[in-house]
């Protein structure tokens, strides 16, 4: 084990540069790279627009509740009017009546339904993304119909480019638009090679999910034979409306960055320069994200699957660090963690790995104590002290406040 400083990732996988690394890429050896990191872009602004997806939830979808709300009490009161029959219904009673139904449907289940179909079409582009690097790249493993151009369709194009690019188009859409998500983890598993998550109920979900976007796009969000069979709960029946509520836009959204996230990093670790330093990036950017939303079950499947993976060993550290915080979060012993934390090698000198073990140890004049010498020494940021997950079992107390008050205005 290397004794030397190592620079590595916090546990939000943000590498600690020095005034080196970032530096301008100015050399064509830096540009080979960085072009090479094309999964990890696609995925950084795939996490993007799902952060964004979820603000909307908590912003958008609340007010669309309190809206709705309002006209339904409203509606009520006109209604009860008319049932106790007490007072006679004025033409300004009538007129808001006829307003208010004519708002309907109501606004919550609009921004449900168009979330729903949102968030798979996010999934879609991640695997068209994928998809048009493979078989840019492999043209011979093109389906029969897509190998040749017929001269109606060469008449639609100006170069040899163009045609190129039209045969890609139409592998894609009949991947996307005729075949399941089963053939598209066919290909990825087969025809590619990819690591896949194997966990059957999320795979069901993510088919669930599928279907309601369907559903919601060619029957007005109602269910089907297929659906009720599958997914039905008691007492629904055929052209019930599919409810769709808060918690499982939250759901869909972990869901498909969960695995949208972990097939970025399959093909990242399969098709990127092996030189990259940070092939690896994503299933560590992925794993304290997924510990931010306290979805354990996507945790502890990411820390199994990162024995597969061919990791730098700073990597699987910060896994290992994740996923204890991961454990920590959920209430399990101090024991538990040591156990952990015991299967791996910590002799590496590195401030930011001794801050986390310190935390998780519950060694709490240690943390402190390494925490104003990092502060002191410039070696950690306020974007820092805001996000890393690791600063969630001190967030409240009084020393960490007043250790940080001056970094944090």
């Amino acid at each position: 084990m290397p004794t030397k400083k190592i620079i590595t990732r916090g546990p939000k996988s943000k590498i600690v540069a020095s005034k080196k690394v970032k530096k301008k890429i100015t050399n064509k050896k830096s540009l080979k790279i960085h072009r090479n990191e094309k999964f990890k872009g696609i995925y950084i602004q795939y996490k993007i627009n799902i952060e964004l997806h979820e603000k909307s939830v908590f912003v958008i979808g609340d007010y669309a509740n309190k809206y709705d709300s309002s006209i339904k009490k409203r509606l009520n009161e006109i209604y009860e009017k008319i049932k106790t029959k007490k007072g006679k219904l004025t033409v300004l009673d009538l007129n808001t009546l006829e307003k208010y139904l004519e708002m309907h449907p109501q606004q919550e289940s609009l921004f449900a339904k168009n979330t729903i179909v949102s968030i798979v079409s996010l999934m879609d582009n991640v695997f068209s993304s994928i998809f048009r690097y493979y078989y840019s790249n492999n043209p011979e493993r093109l389906s029969i119909e897509n190998k040749s151009i017929t001269y109606a369709e060469l008449n639609e194009v100006a170069k040899i480019e163009d045609a190129k690019t039209y045969l890609l188009d139409k592998e894609i859409e009949k991947i996307l638009l005729n075949e399941g998500i089963k053939d598209r983890f066919r290909i990825l598993k087969e025809d590619m090679g990819i690591t896949l998550p194997d966990n059957k109920e999320h795979l069901d979900e993510l088919n669930k999910l599928i279907k309601t976007r369907n559903l919601i796009v060619h029957n007005s969000c109602c269910a089907d034979q297929e659906y009720i069979k599958k997914y039905g709960s008691k007492g629904m029946e055929k052209g019930s409306h599919i409810p769709l509520n808060k918690q499982y836009l939250l759901d869909s959204l972990a869901l498909v960055f969960y695995i949208g996230g972990f097939i970025l990093q399959s093909v990242q670790i399969k098709y990127a320069d092996k030189k990259l330093d940070d092939r690896d990036f994503i299933l560590n950017d992925l794993i304290h994200e997924l510990v931010k939303k306290e979805k354990f079950t996507y945790i502890k499947e990411l820390y199994n699957a990162s024995k597969i993976f061919t990791l730098t060993d700073m990597t699987k550290k910060m896994i290992v660090i994740n996923f204890c915080i991961g454990a920590k979060k959920q209430g399990r012993s101090k024991q538990h963690i040591d156990q952990i934390l015991e299967k791996e090698d910590w002799s590496v000198e590195d401030d930011d790995l001794s801050l986390y073990l310190y935390a998780l140890k519950d060694q709490h004049n240690m943390f402190y104590s390494h925490l104003k010498k990092l502060i002191k020494n410039n070696q950690i940021r306020k974007r820092e002290l805001l996000e890393w997950e690791i600063f969630t079992f001190y967030r409240k107390k009084a020393k960490f406040r007043e250790i940080i008050k001056k970094v944090i205005k």
